[in-house]
């Protein structure tokens, strides 16, 4: 019997690969995810996965041998981590004006 990690496989269990697939729904149509942090911080999470996946690859290569398919899933998260953080920066700073707007007003 060989052992395998499949890499889709366990993130799919683990519900890792949520936060991806909304924020990839989300980019295609250009809107916001509903709650942005929470999102980051499972986005980062799924990153972290996929490093510690890759890291092992290199250690027990026959084990974990979906190595390109991390490697095209770190860059999806990784483009996904930029979408969310410049939504929330655009959010911070639409807040930001109106903000000074108001106070400026008083």
């Amino acid at each position: 019997m060989r052992l395998r990690v499949k890499l889709i496989k366990v993130l799919r269990q683990e519900k890792l690969l949520q936060a991806l697939e909304m924020t990839s729904s989300a980019m295609a149509v250009g809107r916001g995810v509903p709650d942005p942090r929470a999102t980051l911080m499972a986005l980062e999470t799924l990153h972290k996965s996929i490093i510690l996946y890759m890291w092992m690859g290199r250690r027990m290569p026959v084990v974990f041998a979906d190595l390109e398919e991390a490697l095209e899933l770190k860059g999806r998260v990784e483009q996904a981590m930029e979408f969310v953080l410049q939504r929330m920066t655009r959010h911070v700073r639409a807040k930001s004006v109106v903000d000074n707007l108001s106070d400026s007003r008083l």
